[in-house]
């Protein structure tokens, strides 16, 4: 699910990313050859004109250490994801972002519920099946959830009260879930919870890519 998602969001960034280097490029090299050209005129050009040479102006000299700082930024965080307290922290920052944290989160719900539900499934203990999904998530502030749902479990609380503790899962999918214990399907119930995140987050996905294409 998280490839699907990135995957849709491929084509508005590449896009994003296109114009941004070309509203450079006209900033950097064209905008000034219009300076030049109206001090020519030796006439006073219109506000708009002046605000934009100013911008262009500012451009020129702010471009290459803002690059530079944003580089700097980018290889600090890679090197700093090392460290998992860091990591789950920036990941904690990213579920807070608005509509992509949205989204982050329900992809990895989603695969939450897949995961622990093929494995309970194909007869794994709960407590086993739930530490092997954790392994398996990409997002650090899902994992650390999980490790105390997984103390939690082993501990003889329910697997839906352990989920509903760290917000592992929306509460539809966690009535799902308290279904499945109180009739012994468990597995049947996370499978159906995966299907409904998904769904979901296909809808989600589509609405912010209707967002971002016309920007």
């Amino acid at each position: 699910t998280s490839r699907a998602l990135f995957g849709a969001l491929i084509y508005p960034a590449s896009v994003l990313v296109v114009a941004c280097l070309s509203i450079s490029f006209l900033f950097a090299f064209v905008v000034p050859q219009f300076a030049s050209l109206l001090e020519s005129f030796q006439k006073e050009p219109p506000l708009a004109m002046q605000v934009l040479l100013l911008f262009s102006a500012w451009f020129q000299q702010a471009a290459l250490p803002l690059a530079c700082v944003a580089l700097i930024l980018i290889a600090y965080v890679v090197y700093r994801r090392r460290d998992l307290a860091f990591r789950a922290g920036f990941d904690r920052w990213l579920l807070r972002l608005p509509l992509l944290g949205g989204m982050l989160g329900k992809s990895e719900a989603e695969r939450l519920a897949y995961l622990l539900g093929n494995l309970i499934a194909a007869g794994v203990p709960v407590p086993d099946a739930t530490a092997a999904t954790g392994e398996a998530l990409a997002n650090a502030t899902y994992r650390m959830h999980l490790v105390a749902a997984e103390r939690a479990v082993a501990r003889g609380d329910r697997l839906s009260a352990a989920l509903a503790a760290g917000s592992l899962l929306p509460e539809l999918a966690l009535e799902l879930v308290r279904v499945g214990e109180e009739t012994g399907d468990l597995a049947t119930m996370l499978l159906r919870a995966s299907d409904m995140l998904r769904r979901d987050l296909g809808a989600s996905t589509t609405e912010l890519i209707a967002l971002v294409t016309p920007v």
